[in-house]
């Protein structure tokens, strides 16, 4: 099948094409011109990597991005990509995951890597459906983990811990220089192996449709961190404190904030908080009941130059959020 499909770079002319495909085939909708600038190529990092696939009619049938960012990784920055799921149209799908690379999403997807490498990019990482990870570990030079998804019930009062005195919870105004030293006091603190950059430039960036609540002492109004949620849907998709213990205690005081705030200060309701139930989760959430839905996520990455660096062989030692 992909022998009939040719793979480049995306050009200004091929707009109309990938507006047509996110509209019929990508399953969230279309994109606006200024959203597809904003999100792929005007980001805080540069431009996206963007891979198009044509078929012999020279019709663009099948799109994925490698979107730059900048990964903190032991005290020093590396740059890297984060690979968006493909959108293809349904002339070129393939229902059997078993040939692997004769399907055009590994196409694009080998075609990207080529350029990222050229452009010296250290690591590619990506946030697959949990259905390909089966396909994704016979590509030897995928690391690869899933975890499970946690959600809250916003219902239940054993939920909540008593109300909070010393903090306050609020949505969040603007990003400023605040944010800049929460992202540096955190990689001090907890410490970190391998995240990708958190300060104001990039949250504005990528926090820019969620709703995003601030933590802050009472007396000194400090910031004491910050956690985003998806507006529709109430999954966690971004947070931060100073240290790890204070990130395990803002959580706590924001699940008791958001039964209060809900639905008088947002435009949502939302019946539960949903999240990645990564390690990292595992000791924020010791003394917080939840449950379980059937849903997993997975992550994986690719170091480009072969090197191996210590500690990033394994994924848990990632700090892991699903907007990253």
């Amino acid at each position: 099948m992909s022998a009939a499909l040719t793979y480049r770079l995306y050009k200004p002319a091929d707009f109309e094409a990938i507006f047509r495909l996110w509209d019929e085939f990508s399953g969230w909708g279309g994109i606006s011109e200024q959203q597809f600038k904003q999100w792929y190529l005007e980001t805080p990092n540069g431009c996206s990597i963007i891979v198009v696939a044509v078929n012999n009619d020279n019709r663009v049938v099948g799109q994925t991005v490698f979107i730059p960012s900048k990964l903190y990784a032991h005290g020093r920055y590396m740059n890297s990509y984060r690979i968006s799921a493909p959108i293809l149209d349904n002339t070129v799908r393939q229902k059997d995951l078993k040939f692997t690379f004769a399907h055009p999403a590994f196409a694009m997807f080998n075609y990207g890597l080529t350029v990222a490498k050229e452009k010296g990019f250290e690591v590619v990482y990506f946030f697959p459906a949990y259905a390909w990870t089966g396909v994704l570990k016979h590509v030897s030079s995928i690391v690869q983990t899933t975890y499970a998804c946690f959600a809250i019930s916003l219902n239940k009062p054993e939920t909540f811990i008593d109300d909070p005195k010393k903090v306050s919870v609020k949505t969040a105004s603007a990003f400023n220089e605040e944010y800049d030293q929460l992202w540096k006091d955190c990689i001090s603190n907890f410490p970190i192996n391998y995240s990708v950059i958190r300060d104001a430039k990039q949250l504005a960036w990528k926090l820019a449709d969620e709703v995003v609540f601030e933590i802050r002492q009472v007396e000194t109004q400090q910031l004491k961190g910050y956690i985003a949620v998806k507006k529709k849907t109430g999954l966690i998709v971004d947070m931060l404190a100073r240290t790890k213990e204070d990130l395990k205690e803002n959580f706590a005081v924001f699940i008791r904030a958001i039964h209060d705030l809900n639905p008088q200060k947002i435009l949502v309701e939302w019946k539960e908080i949903k999240g990645m139930q990564s390690p990292l989760f595992q000791f924020v959430l010791q003394n917080i009941k939840f449950n379980l839905p059937k849903y997993n996520f997975a992550f994986g990455y690719i170091s480009l130059n072969g090197t191996d660096h210590e500690d990033l062989n394994h994924p848990d030692n990632w700090y892991l959020m699903p907007s990253d």
